[in-house]
């Protein structure tokens, strides 16, 4: 069943559409009698036309010739014509000049005397006609009587013609001015058709046609030849025309006002068919919608598609009606067989379209059950795909480009839907377009500017008052970036100014830590040196005072030599031997360097090293100071009794040596400041340290390209030495 209901649907549908542009371009056909038609009303036009110029204008042509009058300016005109006369003979003489030198050439004396004859005569005519005013006058009337004459035997031709055209028209008017009455007819018998003119404001002859409209009917062609004798102000007549039923030609007559009252009915049966047809055709469509099946195409190219297909469905049914009307109209019944088949023809295209028409509308309403995968497959996803993977990541220059190019192009189809303002087509196409395009464009680059301008003043803000402010930008806009690197820019100033905050602060605290480092063994070296100067000392005595003075000596050498090493790793002033060293032989010779100082701090040392050799390619005496230094740490800040873990282990590419201690001291300040050089975990500053150990690791450890990190969890203190193989 559903097989002929889908083509039955949109068979009703085209029909319907077809039907409604009949009546509206049809009306005046459709619900009007013959006599109030186009078809009759024109063939009344032209009678009253051809009647008022040909059957009423009583001139006779000896009146016409007798009323000939010539008037100065019509006999300087005559003269002038072909110009002055001295400019008419100049061309005469250089019309002959050529020719009869030719014939001169040519020995031909006969030819030469005749082309000079003429000559002369033709310039004593042109300078009599503007010597001899009366000769010209008589030439005037002359030609103006063979005018009259040409123009009174084409009238009585026309009258005839009359006659034969319309025979079946009766008229009994009278004119106004003089009283005096024309007609054709006896009397009025029953007339089939009557209009009467009683208004003199509005006479029989008001609304005729000029005789250049006249020209184009059948039989009246060479009225434009004969228009300057014509009567051209009509004279106001009254009375009536009237088509008596017993007239000469009324039965051909009669035999067109049925044929115009079929083709009457005939519509009327298909409009009511087609009403019918399309009342059962939403009926099914409401019940038996579901026949219709989804199109996976993108819904917006289906509605799109639908759309054009029925502007183009309403353009041909457009076109059925205007030839409709033209046939019934114009051409007459005798092609009405031709019109049938045009309108078949495009009525088979119309339905086509229909039918598409009706499964993409139905099929898009389908789709909004399905949101979700409505979107998936939509072509507006697409284009936003497009949108911001194409133009969104584009240079500003092409984006600015192709904006420059859309308002162009707006503004050549703005010029051209003003001058087809008529043609709903063009400007509804117009707008879709400009709402596609313009709209969207436009909104989209004031919102670029508003960015830029956010950009602008936010800077603005940070440079004059110092603002902390951010600057926030959607993810599309072009200016993310820009405004993402003030940020960056503004983050790297804040940080620069915390860096230059803390290195002043570490500077003041450096200048502390030296001195009062410096001048702790230094006090002590004086003091006892004063105290070596008594001379009642005992050798004991004196024994215990250089001890003393030689151990603050070099523990203020090591520091000296500390702050020099460090000073020169820190310009990178420094050379590196580098050979390939077992790292686990030199991590066990650190420790057992330390054996002594373990065994009396009370700590115990959990040692994980590979049996194997761990070959890393290092400069040994430096990073034996490394390891030392690290080790040397644990001792001096771990808690008695606690146990320090010293990790070693070998991967392919890099080795990685862990100590983890429990701090002695509580831990507060920044791990990074760690590696400030002066820096203890103590900040009582009770240990021997020089607060120089991890700047010079960090730094040895640097030089070898490898990272040296600190992780610091309550009173638990780690550091991990990262090491690459073969730097």
């Amino acid at each position: 069943m559903a097989k002929w209901m889908k083509p039955f649907i949109s068979l009703s549908m085209a029909l319907a559409m077809v039907s409604i542009f009949l009546i509206v371009i049809l009306q005046s056909t459709l619900f009007k009698s013959y006599f109030e038609s186009n078809t009759f009303q024109e063939k009344l036009s032209n009678y009253k036309t051809s009647l008022a110029y040909f059957e009423l204008d009583s001139m006779t042509k000896e009146q016409a010739i007798k009323d000939i009058n010539i008037t100065n300016e019509q006999i300087e005109n005559y003269r002038t014509e072909n110009g002055t006369l001295s400019d008419q003979i100049l061309s005469i003489r250089d019309e002959y000049v050529a020719r009869i030198q030719e014939a001169e050439d040519m020995e031909a004396t006969s030819l030469s005397d005749k082309l000079k004859k003429e000559r002369d005569a033709k310039i004593k005519e042109v300078t009599r006609v503007f010597e001899d005013r009366n000769y010209v006058k008589e030439k005037l009337i002359q030609q103006q009587k063979k005018e009259i004459t040409l123009y009174y035997e084409k009238r009585d031709k026309y009258r005839e013609l009359l006659k034969k055209q319309y025979p079946y028209f009766s008229y009994d008017l009278e004119n106004v001015d003089t009283g005096e009455t024309f007609k054709n007819a006896t009397e009025e018998k029953n007339p089939l058709f009557k209009i009467a003119f009683r208004s003199t404001e509005y006479g029989v002859f008001y609304d005729i046609k000029s005789l250049e409209d006249l020209s184009y009917v059948s039989g009246f062609e060479d009225l434009q030849e004969t228009n300057g004798f014509m009567m051209t102000d009509i004279p106001v007549y009254t009375g009536q025309i009237f088509i008596n039923q017993d007239a000469t030609g009324v039965a051909e007559l009669l035999k067109e006002k049925d044929k115009y009252e079929i083709v009457q009915y005939a519509f009327y049966i298909f409009f009511g068919i087609s009403g019918l047809f399309f009342i059962i055709a939403c009926i099914l469509l409401i019940k038996k919608r579901h026949m219709y099946r989804v199109y996976q195409a993108p819904a917006e190219i289906q509605m799109l598609a639908a759309i054009a297909f029925f502007i183009i469905a309403m353009g041909l049914s457009i076109e059925i009606a205007n030839n409709a009307n033209n046939y019934l109209n114009y051409q007459g019944y005798t092609s009405i067989f031709e019109m049938l088949v045009m309108c078949i023809l495009i009525g088979l295209v119309i339905w086509v379209l229909m039918d598409v028409t009706i499964k993409f509308i139905l099929s898009v309403f389908y789709a909004f059950a399905d949101k979700k995968k409505l979107w998936e497959t939509s072509a507006t996803k697409w284009v936003i795909h497009i949108f911001k993977n194409g133009l969104l990541k584009s240079p500003i220059f092409i984006k600015v480009t192709l904006y420059l190019i859309i308002i162009f192009l707006a503004g050549f189809g703005f010029m051209v839907m003003i001058s087809n303002f008529n043609s709903g087509f063009i400007v509804l196409f117009y707008v879709f377009l400009y709402i596609l395009f313009v709209v969207p464009t436009t909104i989209y680059f004031y919102k670029q500017i508003g960015d830029l301008n956010k950009v602008i003043t936010t800077t603005e803000r940070i440079v004059e008052r110092g603002s902390d402010e951010k600057i926030e930008l959607t993810r599309y806009s072009d200016f993310k970036e820009l405004a993402e690197l003030i940020n960056q820019m503004q983050v790297g100033v804040e940080t620069s100014q915390q860096q230059q905050y803390k290195s002043e602060r570490l500077k003041t605290e450096l200048i502390t830590n030296v001195s009062h480092d410096l001048r702790t063994p230094l006090t002590s070296i004086i003091t006892y040196t004063e105290l070596l100067k008594k001379e009642n000392l005992s050798t004991e005595e004196r024994l215990q005072y250089i001890d003393v003075v030689d151990k603050k000596s070099q523990r203020l050498k090591t520091l000296i030599d500390d702050l020099f090493e460090v000073s020169k790793m820190s310009s990178g002033n420094i050379e590196l031997h580098k050979q390939d060293v077992d790292l686990a032989q030199l991590v066990q010779q650190a420790i057992g360097e330390h054996e002594t100082d373990i065994e009396q701090s009370g700590l115990r040392f959990q040692v994980q090293i590979p049996d194997h050799a761990v070959t890393t390619h290092i400069d040994g005496q430096r990073y034996w100071r490394v390891i030392d230094n690290l080790v040397g740490n644990a001792i001096k800040y771990s808690m008695d009794g606690t146990r320090v873990f010293v990790t070693l282990e070998d991967n392919d590419k890099q080795t990685v040596l862990t100590v983890k201690n429990i701090s002695k001291y509580e831990i507060s300040e920044d791990v990074e400041e760690l590696y400030e050089r002066f820096k203890r975990a103590d900040a009582s500053r009770h240990t021997e340290g020089s607060g120089l150990g991890l700047a010079i690791a960090q730094s040895i450890v640097d030089l070898h390209e490898g990272r040296m990190e600190i992780t610091i969890d309550g009173d638990l203190f780690k550091v991990t030495v990262t090491q690459p193989k073969n730097v």
